[in-house]
């Protein structure tokens, strides 16, 4: 159950636009949450230029729509 609560709490972390670009950066780390982290307008520009190379469609996708996404990615 800890196990499973913490997943829930940086599965939250990803997505809240108050999570800082430190902690967004090492949230990345994890597959299953960078969807949630390209998807989130509190990420880098630098983080999402590198998600913007993700093998994941999905998250490739969330990047194009993230609004920090620089133009030239």
């Amino acid at each position: 159950m800890m196990e499973q609560d913490s997943k829930e709490q940086r599965r939250a972390e990803a997505s809240n636009p108050a999570t800082n670009a430190r902690r967004l950066k090492t949230l990345s780390a994890d597959a299953d949450l960078r969807i949630l982290v390209a998807g989130n307008p509190a990420a880098p520009p630098h983080l999402l230029q590198r998600l913007a190379q993700d093998q994941d469609e999905a998250v490739r996708k969330n990047v194009t729509s993230n609004p920090n996404t620089p133009g030239s990615t």
